[in-house]
């Protein structure tokens, strides 16, 4: 949504809570707004929570608390290749390339 369409006090609200990502998650957050679909009413951002499967969710908080995939494959009874897949998808579905990324996503009020 481009800043001039939007009225004076949500562009402020927006641009406070710009100030107050991190680098990761203001990435994540353009992405986000990039692959959003074009409209006439504002852009709604949905939370990690709704973008993710359960599965995912918990993989991705395993990704921030900086486990391996080895680690997190332990930690949930399944295999590397399955842990591999799922941050594939991660990635993929919040438009981040790391998994600094990711738990930056995790972090923001916004992602």
């Amino acid at each position: 949504m481009a800043t001039r369409q939007m009225g004076a006090a949500a562009r402020a609200e927006a641009q406070a809570v710009g100030r107050t990502l991190d680098r990761g998650a203001a990435f994540a957050l353009a992405a986000q707004l990039l692959q959003a679909p074009e409209s006439d009413s504002p852009d709604v951002l949905q939370p990690v929570e709704a973008l993710l499967t359960r599965r995912e969710l918990e993989i991705a908080r395993g990704l921030a608390q900086g486990l391996t995939n080895r680690g997190i494959a332990a930690q949930m009874f399944i295999s590397e290749g399955t842990v591999r897949a799922h941050v594939e998808h991660i990635l993929r579905k919040l438009g981040v390339r790391s998994r600094a990324e990711v738990a930056a996503c995790l972090r923001s009020p916004v992602a």
